[in-house]
């Protein structure tokens, strides 16, 4: 399971304490507390951000405004991030609304109210970012392979693999496969992008994969089948993932 790293940017010592005491309780990881924009801009962007708490307030400016606005401009996909405020009102809700954070929590706060608050906004984000990816990947439209005079319908998850078949390619699915006169090259750019070119000779479906044995440069499959991992291909590979040591 993937921890969550959060950056918090909070110059009261009291509130700071508090955070780290409900994040750390409910098994977040806290990067780091910042209570200045400079120190927090430096933290976004040389560290593995998942979600930012801002506190609008910093030595009685709305400087956490200011660090969400820079965040739109410096970065095209923001990460999301609630604000903080011990004021209620309208005036500064309207003037940190225009950076469209994805929350607000009002000071006093409790621990069930900041965690779900955050459970619920990362949920949304995640929804958000899986619709996405299916409608760029186009992953639901299936293909239609002919063998033997039968056009068979096959939906781009259930392909396991894609390997160089002399001059073209062979697509592997659990119940078949089938020949295609593409090149793998060319086959690989019809693809969603869930499929990863891990070999010179194979294209392989990351929703698959069950393993990876690095020092053996192997991938094994949900059916246990096994693909070579190219070492020219090693390291683009693994930056598709986040790999927790």
């Amino acid at each position: 399971m993937h921890i969550i790293n959060v950056l918090v940017l909070e110059d009261d010592d009291f509130e700071a304490v508090i955070l780290k005491e409900y994040l750390e309780e409910n098994h977040f990881n806290i990067v780091k507390i910042c209570n200045n924009i400079v120190d927090a801009i430096e933290i976004y962007h040389t560290q593995t951000i998942d979600f930012i708490i801002i506190d609008i307030f910093l030595n009685g400016k709305p400087d956490g405004i200011t660090f969400a606005k820079t965040l739109l401009k410096r970065t095209r996909n923001v990460t999301p991030f609630l604000f903080l405020t011990g004021h209620a009102e309208r005036s500064i809700f309207e003037n940190a609304k225009v950076t469209h954070p994805h929350g607000f929590v009002l000071k006093p706060f409790n621990e069930k109210e900041l965690v779900y608050t955050i459970q619920l906004i990362l949920n949304k984000h995640n929804r958000s970012i899986e619709d996405n990816t299916a409608l760029n990947d186009n992953s639901s439209v299936p293909y239609f392979f002919k063998k033997n005079g039968v056009f068979y319908k096959i939906l781009p998850k259930d392909i396991s693999f894609v390997e160089v078949e002399g001059r073209y390619c062979k697509i592997i699915t659990l119940k078949t496969n089938f020949i295609s006169q593409y090149t793998l090259t060319d086959f690989h750019k019809q693809l969603p992008s869930f499929f990863l070119r891990v070999h010179r000779n194979y294209v392989v479906n990351a929703n698959k994969i069950k393993e990876v044995h690095s020092k053996d440069n192997l991938i094994v499959l949900e059916n246990n089948q096994t693909i070579t991992l190219g070492r020219a291909y090693k390291n683009t590979f693994f930056d598709h993932y986040k790999v927790i040591r």
